[in-house]
């Protein structure tokens, strides 16, 4: 099958211009180009493509023709008109008559496979199953694989309920499945397990619950914890996977299981994230992301599900998107794309050249962009970036000068710190700070905390829904020195924002401001001050 680690990123971003965000402003013009296209790009569920000798393969159940089928093109925008090759039919009366789920097409040792999950029509009885090729022809038919048991059903230890299987290669070279699991024989909770492989055909050894849905994220409506999908990068093996509810519009998000050991197995070995991708302007609900390589290798791009409607019975659809890769090899997905914004194809399709997928730490926001508005969001003033910790600005004026962090602008609880150092103050502005922002989700959507040294006070601002939330100051501490490096630190729990200042607990208008804000980018904003930042960073996510 082919692996994430043997994915090698080699154009970066050089200057600001061609960066992340600036980028995203500009493939976001409706209409700015014939090398674009649009979300959703065609209407299907629980995505899976692989990319082999040069063809994108993408699979799924009850396309009208067979209870399995996949769709082959040359690129991945070609996908969306690409025609259904039914490729198996299920057996009737059987263990694996019903319910087929998210068959994934995977090609391991020169050989095709289909890994699915069904029942025989109860879903407390879904199990995993696999499809082996009758040949070479990846569209040719598939015949339940001989894996010693019943229908090609592929067993572990537990026996238990079983959805969403994927196969991959972990950082140790070892074969690997994944699912989502019960702790039961039934359908009475969602987790995420690993099991280890002999081959494609059979697990051994002990399944290994690794994941459940602890955080308040993965409980929006439901404790869910399925569609995971494996990969590794740079030596270290990670596992995306969907989390809460799949059939509500706006509850369905995705989570990041971690592994930089060699103990596949070990659940202590894993660490969590998420949301690392929501819900955000009028994408909603995305989930099971995949990710897959561009043409010609320069960009990873990400395909999803989501709602483009909060009614009752919107259905879901496919969408894409460009994703970027931190500099700590983890996957920044941004905000969804709204549908009907238009978006550069991948890099290598219809003569277009990308800027590659490696992360900018500062530029634009994600959110503007997001809704094709090209105009707000985007960096203001002059800006020295040194790291994704620490930058400068340079420029004097009025109006609010902006820089943004490039990372995952998804969670939903956090701490963020910064230490600031004042530079200088000009004469343009008749209310001259700095300060940053502690969420930024688009322009009609925000929170920020300044300093103000001309009126000796910490100050907080927010726009929810377009409507301004209000200023409110509390005093500068005593012996507080701009020059100095002093430190603001802005916990953001659900929508409370409490502030501190060189470690030291603001009172009035800066304890426990609410603001009704899932999530948002953090930034530094500037009005007719030069300031240096350095610390910059968002911890304590849950």
């Amino acid at each position: 099958m082919n692996s994430m680690k043997d994915i090698v990123y080699t154009l970066a971003c050089r200057t600001l211009s061609i960066c992340l965000f600036v980028a995203l402003a500009a493939i976001l013009i409706r209409g700015a180009s014939s090398q674009t296209f649009t979300n959703p790009i065609f209407t299907s569920q629980d995505p899976w493509v692989t990319y082999v000798n040069g063809t994108y393969y993408y699979s799924e159940s009850y396309c009208g023709s067979a209870t399995v089928c996949i769709k082959a093109s040359a690129t991945l925008t070609g996908l969306s008109s690409a025609p259904w090759v039914g490729v198996w039919n299920a057996p009737a009366n059987s263990p694996n008559s019903g319910e087929v789920w998210a068959p994934e097409a995977h090609y391991i040792n020169g050989q095709w496979y289909i890994y699915y999950a069904a029942d025989d029509g109860n879903n407390n009885n879904h199990r995993l199953f696999v499809l082996q090729a009758n040949s070479s022809n990846p569209l040719g038919s598939y015949s339940e694989a001989n894996t010693g048991f019943p229908h090609g059903q592929l067993t572990e230890s537990t026996g238990n309920w079983a959805i969403d299987p994927d196969v991959f290669t972990a950082a140790d070279g070892r074969l690997y499945v994944t699912w989502s699991c019960s702790t039961t024989p039934i359908a009475d909770n969602q987790n995420i397990c690993v099991a280890q492989m002999s081959d494609p055909l059979h697990t051994i050894g002990s399944t290994a619950l690794i994941a459940q849905p602890t955080q308040a994220w993965e409980q929006r409506t439901a404790l869910i914890e399925e569609g995971p999908i494996g990969y590794v990068r740079n030596g270290k093996t990670y596992i995306t996977y969907s989390a809460s509810a799949s059939w509500v519009n706006n509850a369905y998000c995705v989570g990041l299981l971690t592994n930089t050991t060699s103990s596949i197995l070990d659940p202590s070995s894993w660490t969590k994230q998420g949301p690392i991708f929501d819900h955000h302007g009028t994408a909603y609900g995305p989930g099971s992301v995949v990710f897959v390589q561009s043409v010609d290798g320069k960009e990873t791009w990400s395909l999803y599900h989501g709602f483009s409607s909060l009614k009752k019975n919107a259905v879901r659809n496919i969408r894409m998107q460009k994703l970027y890769w931190g500099s700590d090899d983890t996957p920044v997905p941004g905000y969804p794309i709204n549908p009907g914004v238009a978006i550069l194809v991948p890099s290598g399709e219809q003569g277009y050249v990308g800027t590659g997928s490696i992360l900018s730490d500062w530029g634009s926001a994600y959110g503007d962009a997001a809704e094709g508005d090209t105009l707000n969001g985007t960096v203001v003033g002059s800006w020295v970036n040194t790291d994704r910790h620490t930058s400068s600005s340079m420029s004097l004026g009025s109006g609010w000068h902006q820089n943004f962090s490039g990372w995952n602008p998804n969670f939903e609880n956090y701490t963020l710190s910064a230490s600031l150092q004042w530079v200088q103050t000009g004469t343009s502005s008749s209310t001259p700070k700095y300060g940053v922002y502690a969420a930024y989700s688009d322009v009609k959507n925000y929170a920020s905390v300044w300093i103000d040294i001309k009126n000796k006070v910490v100050a907080s601002y927010a726009v929810v829904n377009g409507a301004a939330q209000g200023w409110a100051n509390c005093a500068l501490p005593s012996g507080f020195i701009p020059s100095n490096t002093n430190t603001l630190l802005i916990v953001k729990t659900g929508n409370v924002f409490n502030i501190s200042l060189n470690g030291s607990s603001l009172s009035g208008a800066c304890t426990g401001r609410n603001f009704s804000l899932l999530n948002g980018q953090i930034g530094l904003v500037t009005e007719d001050t030069e300031a240096n930042y350095s610390g910059v960073t968002v911890s304590n996510t849950y």
